[in-house]
């Protein structure tokens, strides 16, 4: 990301506040010029007093109207300090607010080779420099160099030898600064890479807790986090060393500058060209002039980082998200889906995970997906959703095709059940209203009874209010699959898709929630991705893959009879 493309950025999220943000402006500018005019002030009291015959009022004048600069540069300097954090505040919200809508918006393909963890750090580091950044160019850089502008022009009208020798010196300052600074830039991209993966791999590794105790991994997982973390230590090191090199080139660089210029001015005083009080100035506009020039230095190196990182962040406003708002919108359907020669591969590298697709399912009808693991049983169920991109055929919903359709007017028709419970750190209720939002306390009753949850939710404390642990940790996996079936039944879709949402249920429990299943499914065309025989012979159809392709589809009966994949699949007990 170039400078250029951060100024538009953040002006992009500054501009609804501009009026507040030119009066700032002004303000700085104001108070620019007062501090520029304190030198010269206390350079004019020196000559007063010096003189024969010192003017006393005149020096009590200078140094009431000295006092009110001051208080006038301090207020000004405060108010911006809190517009400036006010606004850099706005700005991080908007920008944590669009770049995380625009990462819920992307596809499911882009999640498939993504650490959640180091995308959330990336995106959380972007959102703090961004306001750092919005704040120190507004609020902290403007008005350093406007101070020092107005100085080096005051300073010209004053004494322009000393001047042009300053100007020499903050030229090889600025050069050096820059030469120093690219390797120490260097350093932080590396270390800002290394911080990514590390924090990708400690969210992967809670993420995953159960799994890491399991296998009692915890000495492991933490080994592997310090390899990661000695890694980023070092990298930052080698940061930190450049920064401290940097920084004792530039007090050098100034201290030397600021004893050529007082040698200077004392020659020039002994040579009566000057007086005392330019002398007093000059001394004064000497740190008035380096102060912006060392604010660059350590502000260019935030602006290097925050480049960088934001730079990376914003990469992902460049991947392509799922178009919603835009299509055909369905308010009723009956739930004929077709599926005409459609072939799938979840990237153009890979090979086809479906190949030349095709069947009917009639409104109402239930469809068994049946085949050995990887057969693509999920995908195909996936792509129904418009989870992933379909480029080759057609998949019909009551005869429009669902590439056509509104993505919201889609999925509300649609309830899914996963294999893989996803449950938010919430109560039971929040977790149940995600389906339906105003659904009521006796809706969601019903709902947990018809999926025989109800039996252990009204034992919990607080029934429908207790709170489930991050991902459903406090419940066990028969537990979630019941939650989860509720929502689906809470949501009443026209399609369900139930893939294995029974395979995690003791024999009884999936007794009883097969018997609540069977009015959900009547009225619902429904895709079960089931391995148990009970669930399969309730087809109305069964699809069966072998490798990506649909080999035989009927009824149980039928595909017996025919002795092909699934009755070898039948006669394996794969199911």
């Amino acid at each position: 990301m170039s400078f250029k493309e951060l100024l538009k950025l953040i002006w992009q999220y500054l501009r609804p506040q501009k009026r507040m943000v030119y009066f700032c402006i002004f303000l700085a500018t104001l108070a620019a010029v007062i501090s520029a005019i304190i030198p010269i002030i206390y350079g004019r009291l020196v000559d007063t007093a010096v003189n024969q015959n010192p003017d006393l009022k005149m020096i009590a004048l200078t140094l009431f109207v000295w006092f009110v600069f001051v208080l006038i540069a301090n207020w000004i300097s405060r108010f911006n300090d809190f517009k400036g954090s006010r606004l850099g505040n706005e700005v991080f919200q908007s920008f944590t607010t669009d770049i995380y809508y625009h990462y819920l918006q992307l596809p499911l393909s882009f999640y498939k080779d993504k650490k959640s963890g180091e995308q959330m750090n990336k995106v959380s580091r972007a959102a703090n420099f961004i306001w750092d950044i919005t704040e120190s160019l507004t609020f902290y850089l403007l008005p350093s160099f406007l101070t020092a502008l107005v100085a080096i022009i005051l300073m010209f009208m004053t004494e322009w030898r000393l001047t042009a020798v300053i100007i020499l010196i903050l030229f090889f300052y600025t050069l050096i600064s820059v030469i120093k600074n690219k390797p120490i830039l260097e350093a932080e991209k590396k270390s800002n890479k290394l911080w990514e993966l590390a924090w990708g791999h400690i969210y992967d590794s809670v993420h995953n807790i159960q799994l890491v105790k399991a296998h009692i991994k915890e000495n492991e997982e933490r080994l592997n986090a310090e390899n990661f973390l000695n890694r980023v230590r070092h990298k930052m090191t080698d940061f930190f060393w450049g920064h401290r090199r940097l920084s004792a080139w530039r007090n050098n660089i100034q201290g030397l500058g600021f004893i050529i210029v007082f040698a200077l001015a004392l020659y020039f005083l002994i040579q009566k060209q000057i007086t005392a009080g330019v002398l007093v100035s000059f001394v004064g506009y000497v740190n008035l002039v380096f102060r912006p020039f060392n604010q660059l230095t350590d502000h260019y190196r935030q602006l290097q980082r925050g480049m960088i990182t934001i730079g990376r962040a914003v990469k992902l406003f460049d991947i392509e998200k799922e178009l919603y708002g835009h299509g055909k919108k369905l308010k009723n359907i009956k739930g004929r889906i077709e599926f005409k020669k459609v072939s799938f591969a979840y990237d153009d590298k890979y090979k086809k995970v479906l190949k030349n697709i095709n069947f009917r399912a009639e409104p109402g009808e239930t469809i068994a997906l049946v085949g050995e693991s990887g057969a693509g049983k999920t995908t195909l169920v996936g792509l129904l959703s418009r989870n992933y991109e379909l480029k080759s055929g057609q998949i019909l919903l009551d005869g429009h095709n669902i590439n056509e359709l509104e993505l919201t007017s889609l999925r509300e028709k649609i309830a899914i059940v996963p294999q893989e419970i996803s449950l938010f750190n919430n109560t039971i209720k929040k977790n149940l209203v995600y389906a339906k939002k105003r659904a009521g306390e006796k809706e969601i009753i019903k709902a947990l009874k018809a999926a025989n949850a109800w039996d252990f939710v009204s034992k919990f404390p607080k029934k429908i209010n207790q709170k489930v642990g991050e991902r459903g940790i406090k419940l066990s996996t028969g537990q979630k699959q019941r939650i989860a079936i509720a929502r689906a039944i809470l949501r009443d879709p026209k399609i369900l898709i139930l893939d294995e949402a029974t395979s995690s249920l003791d024999s009884i429990s999936e007794k009883l929630v097969q018997e609540a299943l069977k009015n959900l499914i009547l009225s619902r065309t429904t895709f079960i991705i089931a391995h148990r025989l009970s669930t399969i012979l309730q087809a109305d159809k069964i699809l069966v893959f072998d490798k990506g392709e649909l080999v035989e589809q009927g009824r149980h009966d039928e595909l017996i009879k025919n002795q092909g994949v699934y009755w070898r699949l039948y006669q394996k007990q794969k199911f």
